[in-house]
């Protein structure tokens, strides 16, 4: 009888000492079947043989319509001479102008820290490799934009869950507007979502690899991407954005007008 009556006791006990429930995973499967595959912490070549594979099943309907064995190879000479130049490309920030200092990417990398980068072209927008010390930490994609970037959030929430963060544009009075970037973690990752439509026509999608995200501070020896104004020409920053503005400040400026063009239709409609 004594034992039963210890038994709720010993329960309580075991599930206290039990682990926290790890973050819910994501999976990255229902964006794109490859970003779960991505080799997070390997070098350029082990991303280069995740490329390759990507490309086989891109080109296998080409290669299997082929009318020869002649135009087959050709067709796999074409694959590998795009791998190739993407592994030979890797850009590396150090100090020199790139080209994405005013790009879809300008703020997501540090000048100086041994970071480098790779860049896959696709029609829909650019995939990016970034690397800290030659290991991948981080994956981003442009994508063009074909639907207000709220509807964007929405499709993403329902393959990874609701969102942890959604960063909004406010108004002059203070009240949210419109969402500009939105994330989702877990154990192992962070998905963001951020809206550069204003400036460079795209939404981007970034893919961290958290073992090394999360120490990219101290990789970077202490300094931070905003301590070089987030990688973004100031000269250019300056042109298209107002004075004393940032990229938020401009969308929530934009919004604004917009409203008020509609409001102004709606009072002419009704005279």
């Amino acid at each position: 009888m004594r034992s039963l009556a210890l038994a709720p006791l010993l329960v309580v006990l075991l599930l206290g000492m039990m682990p926290k429930d790890a973050q819910a995973a994501l999976d990255l499967r229902r964006v794109d079947t490859f970003l779960a595959e991505l080799p997070y912490g390997g070098d350029i070549d082990a991303v280069a043989r995740w490329l390759q594979k990507r490309l086989e099943q891109r080109y296998a309907p080409k290669i299997k319509a082929a009318l020869d064995d002649n135009e087959r190879a050709k067709l796999r000479a074409q694959l590998d001479r795009e791998v190739f130049d993407f592994r030979s490309r890797v850009i590396v920030f150090d100090g020199r102008r790139t080209g994405y200092e005013v790009s879809p990417i300008a703020g997501e990398f540090l000048v100086g820290s041994n970071e480098s980068l790779a860049v896959y072209r696709e029609r829909q927008g650019d995939l990016y490799f970034f690397f800290i010390n030659g290991r991948l930490w981080k994956f981003g994609r442009a994508d063009r934009p074909d639907s207000p970037f709220a509807d964007r959030i929405a499709t993403h929430s329902r393959r990874l869950g609701k969102p942890d963060r959604v960063v909004n544009s406010h108004d002059a009075r203070g009240r949210e507007v419109a969402p500009v970037k939105a994330a989702w973690q877990d154990d192992r990752v962070t998905v963001r979502l951020w809206n550069r439509r204003l400036l460079y026509g795209y939404d981007v999608l970034f893919v961290q690899h958290r073992p090394i995200a999360d120490r990219i501070d101290e990789l970077r020896g202490g300094r931070a991407a905003s301590d070089q104004h987030g990688g973004v020409d100031p000269d250019l920053e300056s042109f298209l954005l107002g004075e004393g503005e940032d990229e938020e400040d401009e969308l929530r400026r934009k919004e604004l007008e917009h409203r008020h063009e509609h409001e102004q239709r709606v009072e002419h409609r009704s005279d």
